[in-house]
């Protein structure tokens, strides 16, 4: 090793998951252990530098800032080379960008809605209003969601804390009153893709005190995977980019940079996104295909729906299907549609305000007579003797 070491600080929040799994890529470089001193300063609250007053200057430093951060700024002045992990300081003389592939990543999770059969997106943010560059990105994801027949749009949490940042707001769902009168408003069924696993955790916990549920009435996908997606309840279905590389991408960028070479004039994009599908999407199956399925049977049993139509949607063979869905819910998928339909029907019957004909056309019946025959051999009698006999029932328990 020639020269002193150079002083790199690591500024990203400690509860950020990204932030120790780019560490983890920082330190698999050789020449980071040999000719750096990385000092580790935790971030832990957006404005408020890390650094102390009056410290030694930085060679160089990897932040994950936000533009309210402005000792991203007293650093460049200071001389010291920074490298940011995030699009906040993107185009800012003296600070070079290094972030995931966002569009990547938006392909994964339009091509999982669509697997879902989800036809309305919600991108969440925090203090959108504060951080442009966050808010560009997800206005990105919503343009290329209704590109692609999703009707998406994009909403921001306020209040102070960043879930990302402060898992103590975790502990306050109870307070999210403009959340929960958000998620009211929405026309179900919707996905929610949230910018942290800390906030879909959060909208979970929301939407299961309004009574919606997850995933049928709202597909959560949060990101990162940190651990808290896999033990949440319900597991979080989260994307991901490769945080690691990310970490490896930066050493090299820096190495070059304090070695007297310039830095890169354009954002240095990192793929390998990866999603990760639980609960929160796809249901206990953690089968997108076979959750479409079952979404289409819950919502279109009652007016019928064919075999044809669930096979046709869910992309698979006949006996696929038939075999995964009998797996996933112990009952075929033809069965449970008829089950759905004929309980619809003698529900209306039951309550005697509709006639047989009324019911028929309830249940999406072309005739009376489909209806008839159907209903015969499903119930083993005609729908007006099931009529007439819960009547009958209904008088004694009157009388």
């Amino acid at each position: 090793m020639s020269g002193a070491r150079k002083y790199v600080g690591f500024l990203l929040p400690p509860a950020l998951a990204y932030s120790a799994r780019i560490h983890e890529g920082l330190m698999r470089n050789p020449r980071v252990q040999e000719e750096w001193m990385v000092i580790e300063c935790p971030h832990f609250e957006p404005g408020r530098s890390p650094l102390f007053q009056g410290g030694a200057v930085l060679d160089a430093a990897i932040v994950w800032a936000e533009p309210r951060d402005t000792w991203v700024r007293d650093l460049v002045a200071r001389g010291t080379r920074v490298l940011s992990c995030g699009t906040e300081w993107e185009n800012t003389p003296g600070v070079a960008s290094a972030y995931f592939d966002r569009p990547e990543m938006h392909h994964l999770l339009i091509a999982h809605l669509q697997g879902l059969g989800l036809q309305r997106a919600v991108g969440m943010g925090h203090r959108l209003g504060l951080r442009p560059r966050s808010r560009q990105l997800i206005e990105n994801f919503a343009a290329m969601a209704r590109r692609e027949g999703i009707d998406a749009q994009v909403w921001s949490l306020e209040g102070e804390g960043s879930p990302a940042m402060a898992p103590g707001r975790l502990l306050q769902a109870h307070a999210e009153h403009e959340l929960a009168d958000f998620l009211r408003s929405l026309t179900l069924p919707c996905a929610v893709v949230c910018a942290s696993d800390q906030m879909a955790v959060i909208v979970c916990e929301v939407a299961s005190r309004l009574g919606l549920r997850v995933p049928e009435d709202l597909a959560v996908i949060g990101e990162s995977d940190n651990p808290l997606a896999a033990t949440s309840n319900p597991p979080l279905s989260s994307i991901a980019g490769d945080a690691v590389a990310l970490g490896e991408a930066a050493a090299e960028l820096l190495l070059d940079w304090l070695g007297g070479e310039a830095p890169p004039a354009k954002a240095m994009k990192i793929p390998g996104a990866r999603l990760v599908v639980r609960e929160s999407t796809a249901g206990r199956t953690k089968d997108a295909a076979i959750e479409r399925v079952r979404r289409l049977v819950e919502s279109k049993a009652i007016q019928g729906i064919s075999l044809g139509e669930l096979v046709t949607a869910s992309g698979l063979s006949t006996k696929t299907l038939v075999r995964r869905y009998e797996a996933a819910f112990g009952i075929d998928p033809v069965e449970e549609v008829n089950q759905r339909r004929l309980a619809e029907a003698k529900r209306l019957l039951g309550e005697g305000k509709l006639k047989a004909t009324e019911v028929a056309a309830r249940c999406g019946f072309s005739s009376q007579a489909a209806f008839n025959n159907y209903f015969r051999r499903h119930a083993g009698c005609a729908p007006s003797a099931y009529q007439e006999d819960e009547a009958a029932k209904l008088g004694e328990w009157v009388s």
